[in-house]
């Protein structure tokens, strides 16, 4: 019987020890650690930078695509403008040119004027005796033309559709055959041919 009373005993301390641990003991705590937050928080850092400059160079990719639109679209519109010849320009002259201004980052489609000696220079009320603003297109800020190394000026068609020469803002417009623009912004960069 002593052994059972032994038992009992201890059987009966292990009851309150177990008791008293459980009422002396913390509830356990929820939530995170410093350490997992940082962690987190370093990931989601390192997502939005990788994010960022994926979509930087998306929106200049997009950039870029929308100026090789928007000239594409002028030099066929100027073409189409030059064969109607609406100033009655000799096939010497040029009837319409393609424009690009840096400065406002605008390439605009000019109707030249009889004897005209500026392929690009408009009169500020564009008036149809002078040369005039048939369309302008808005490029991105940023949009850099070049032909070669040198940037790009304007295009001059004749009344046939025909590359001629002739005087831009700041310099001569481009006249070669098979002439390839680049256009580019940032590491983003595409070419056209203008035939």
């Amino acid at each position: 019987m002593e052994l059972k009373q032994y038992l009992a005993a201890v059987q009966s301390q292990i009851g309150r020890n177990k008791m008293s641990s459980l009422k002396n003991s913390k509830t356990p705590q929820r939530g995170f650690t410093l350490v997992e937050l940082m962690i987190t928080i370093s990931i989601l850092v390192f997502l939005l930078f990788i994010g960022s400059s994926l979509t930087s160079a998306w929106i200049d990719r997009s950039q870029v695509d929308n100026g090789i639109s928007s000239l594409k679209n002028a030099v066929f519109q100027a073409k189409t403008a030059a064969l109607r010849n609406t100033n009655n320009q000799a096939t010497t002259s040029p009837a319409v040119s393609v424009c690009w201004d840096a400065d406002k980052h605008e390439i605009t489609i000019v109707r030249a004027a009889a004897n005209g000696t500026n392929a690009c220079l408009v009169d500020v009320n564009n008036t149809p005796s002078q040369n005039y603003i048939l369309h302008a297109f808005s490029v991105s800020k940023g949009i850099v033309l070049t032909v070669g190394n040198s940037v790009f000026e304007c295009l001059a068609f004749n009344s046939s559709g025909i590359l001629v020469a002739a005087t831009g803002t700041s310099g001569a417009c481009s006249i070669q055959s098979n002439l390839e623009i680049k256009i580019e912004k940032n590491n983003e960069n595409a070419q056209i041919k203008i035939n």
